[in-house]
Order: structure tokens, then sequence, then C-alpha cells
């Protein structure tokens, strides 16, 4: 069992800490908020749906009456139960409580009422008066655990930070693991990334894709290249507060611009592209080193992007790409013309034979900020 015990002075404070844990909630949740009359379990329940909705203005009645009440608007979709009229615990499944967690989160009030029967991966949130303030004490058990304790070390690491002030708000990140955070500090915005450590052994025996790829595990290799790009002349962002092992990163905000337009389809804007493709020229044209540091704490040697990692990467495309559009997996006959068209490509270009370069990962529009 996991626990958080958070003093709130106000209810700015509780609204604060729904916004906190709205960051970290996803679809399958129950989220158990406990406490007597007037505890705060609805201002909470309120900033929590609106934190998720990303808007202030989202109308959030309380189900008192109706028992549930569902928002779609929400980027991850919210049904919000009142069970204080709840007669009998058996009634629970005709709410649909655990067919609805397949997409969406559950905020229950009054979850004592349920006799111990709510589904999904639990945190439960107790609020109890405490003078004018409350006291907030979260618990949890299974996949929530491992959040809420990422939850007290992000919170942590941003007080150390002098941040603990600035509103977090939530950012879509990328096809990664990490989690990103836009901190708005009032004059300022910075950008945080969350990315623990995540070894990949692979199965056993065998590589993992990870090791074969060179992806990194840690942001150690992300803090000493941000740091070598920028001395390259790159516009990559500043690290401002950093905890290392904790895998914490608090990064300059470099705004929200594309290379693409805002139509649907987005279509490239031409003059942003030919922009990017003359940074990639700039990068090669210098001497690059291929062991890059950060603030004297890492000392990264960038692994050669050789034959056995293009090859990895090329069979993407037949292992995800192929069946999912074609609904059938890549023929041995295909595979091996697809092969064939590589090689041929790579020994006509002589790429591998060439001076050494930095390879900059997944380097086209969703992630190149203007």
């Amino acid at each position: 069992m996991t626990e958080i015990v958070r003093t709130l002075p106000d209810a700015a404070a509780t609204q604060a800490l729904a916004r906190e844990v709205s960051l970290f909630a996803r679809a399958g949740d129950t989220i158990a908020l406990g406490g007597d009359l007037g505890a705060g379990k609805t201002t909470f329940a309120r900033a929590f749906i609106r934190a998720l909705a990303g808007r202030d203005d989202v109308e959030v009645p309380s189900p008192t009456f109706t028992l549930v009440q569902t928002y779609d608007e929400t980027r991850v979709r919210v049904v919000h139960c009142d069970l204080y009229r709840l007669a009998d615990p058996r009634d629970l499944d005709e709410l649909g409580i655990e067919e609805a967690l397949a997409d969406s989160i559950a905020l229950v009030e009054w979850p004592q009422n349920a006799g111990g029967l709510l589904p999904g991966d639990i945190l439960r949130l107790d609020l109890e008066q405490a003078g004018a303030g409350r006291v907030a004490r979260l618990a949890a058990n299974g996949a929530w655990a491992d959040r809420l304790d990422r939850i007290a070390t992000v919170a942590g690491f941003l007080d150390r930070s002098g941040l603990t002030g600035c509103a977090r708000l939530h950012l879509q990140g990328d096809a990664s693991a990490r989690r990103y955070e836009r901190l708005d500090c009032g004059k300022n915005s910075l950008i945080l990334m969350d990315a623990p450590a995540r070894p990949d052994p692979g199965l056993t025996g065998a590589p993992s894709y990870s090791a074969i790829a060179h992806l990194a595990e840690s942001v150690h290799p992300f803090a000493a290249m941000a740091q070598a790009l920028r001395a390259a002349g790159v516009h990559a962002p500043a690290i401002r507060a950093h905890d290392l092992d904790a895998g914490l990163l608090v990064l300059d905000d470099l705004g929200a611009g594309k290379i693409v337009g805002d139509e649907i389809p987005p279509a490239p804007i031409a003059e942003r592209y030919l922009d990017a493709a003359r940074l990639l020229a700039h990068l090669h044209g210098q001497h690059l080193d291929q062991t890059v540091t950060f603030a004297g704490l890492v000392t990264h040697t960038i692994p050669p992007f050789n034959r056995d990692v293009f090859d990895a990467e090329a069979a993407l495309l037949l292992e995800w790409f192929v069946p999912h559009v074609r609904g059938s997996a890549c023929g041995e006959a295909a595979r091996g013309d697809f092969r064939a068209a590589w090689n041929s490509v790579l020994a006509a270009s002589g790429t591998l034979e060439r001076a050494p370069t930095w390879v900059l990962r997944d380097y086209h529009s969703p992630n190149i900020i203007w």
C-alpha cells in the first residue's frame, strides 16, 4: 500500500491536487473519493474533470440524483458517480461502471456504499476537514501504487526546483513512454519531462529492439545530446532543472509552431521543410564528436547507426505498418523483395561508408517545432 498525505489550506489547494492527479490518470482507473458532507469531494471532482477537458468553463453538475454523469469532451472519457443514494451494493452493476472502464475513468463519490465492489485500478482519496482547510489522504495498491509514488517524486522535484507555484498542464507527448507537462509560471512557460529509466532486457537469448536501435533508456543521453546540439548551433531546449537519476528534466518551452499547416490532412509548409533540411546540412558540415557530456554529470558515447540498425528500422514497416493496412502479415516473397530493394539503395548511396555524423532520430513533422 502506497500512501500520500497532503495539507490543503483552501479550495484552491484542493483544485490544484485534482489537476495534479488528473495528469497521471488513465482509462481503466477508479478514483474513490471519500469524506463527509462538505469535505470537498465535489470541489475535487469538478477540478479533475475540467483539467481533463482543458477548460475551466465545463459544467459539472452533481450526480446525486442521476447517480451517473458522463463526460466525453475530456481527453479520457470520465464517468462521474455519486453513490450516496445507492441502497444495495449489488445495484452497482446497473450503473455500468465496470463496462465503462474499458475507455473511461470512474470518479466515484461515497465509494463506501459500493461495499468493496468497485472495479478497476483504485486510487482512494479521503478528504477530512482540518480547521479552515482539509487534509487529503491518498492510498493505492497495484498499478496506481507506482503512479502515486511518481506523483510524490515529481512534486518533490518541482518543490526543490522552486517551481511549486507553477500551474501544471497536460501536454500531449510523443510515441514514447515519456510523460510531459507544460508548467505555466506566469511570465514564462517551461516543459516538464517525466521519463523514469525503462531498461528493456528483451526476450531471453535475444537483444531487444531498444538495444538494436540504440533507443535511450534514461534521460542521461537526452541531456547530453540537448547540450551538444545547442553547442552545434541548433535551437534545442536548455535544461533548467534536473534530477537525472529520477528521470526528471525541466526544459525550455520551444512553443507549438509546426512545419505543416492546420488544414486536415495537414500540408507541408515548403519553406519550413527546406529550413529543416538546411539544419541537417548544417550539422553534417561540421565535425561532430562521438562523445557528448552534460554538466559534468553525464558522459554519453553515441552508438553507431550501423547496418543492423538500418535493417531493424526498415523492418518496422513489414512488422507493423503492412499488417495494419492489409490486416494480414507480409509474405516471405515480399519480405525478400523489400530487403533486396534496401540492399540496392544502401550499396548505391554509400551511406554506411561516409564520414560519420549524427543521426537525429524521428526527425519529421510531428517532432519539429518551428
